[in-house]
C-alpha cells in the first residue's frame, strides 16, 4: 500500500543526496541522516552558491524544506513498514510524503544538471 511507499521513497531520497554529496567531494561522516545530507547539499554543493535575484527568499524555502526533510525521516521511521510500526501513515499523507519528496528531488535535479552544462 501507500505506507511502503514512504520508505522507497526515503530510501531513493537519502542515496540520491548521499550520491550528490559523493560526486561534489562533500565530505560527510559514517551514516549520515537524510537530514545532514540535505544540510550539507544546500551549504557545499557549487549548484546552491547562486540563487539569483531572489536567493533570501528561495533560501527560505529551502530551509523550510529542512523542517520538512526531518520530518519525513520521522514519518518513515514510525509511520510506514519500514520498522514494525503499528499506526501506519493514511493513504492520502502518504502520497504527501511522496509528492514532498518528488518536489525536492525534481528542484534538486534540475539546479544540479544546471552546473553540469
Amino acid at each position: 500500500g501507500a505506507a511502503s511507499g514512504i520508505d522507497r521513497m526515503h530510501t531513493a531520497f537519502h542515496g540520491y543526496l548521499r550520491l550528490l554529496c559523493e560526486r561534489a567531494e562533500i565530505v560527510f561522516g559514517p551514516d549520515p541522516t537524510i537530514t545532514a545530507l540535505y544540510k550539507l547539499l544546500r551549504e557545499k554543493h557549487s549548484a546552491f552558491r547562486d540563487m539569483g535575484a531572489h536567493a533570501d527568499d528561495v533560501d527560505r524555502i529551502l530551509r523550510s524544506f529542512a523542517s520538512a526533510v526531518d520530518a519525513l525521516n520521522t514519518l518513515r521511521n514510525r509511520a510506514s513498514v519500514a520498522h514494525p510500526n503499528e499506526n501506519l501513515l493514511p493513504r492520502e499523507e502518504a502520497f504527501l510524503y511522496v509528492n514532498a519528496v518528488r518536489t525536492l528531488m525534481a528542484y534538486i535535479d534540475t539546479k544540479v544538471a544546471e552546473g553540469v552544462r
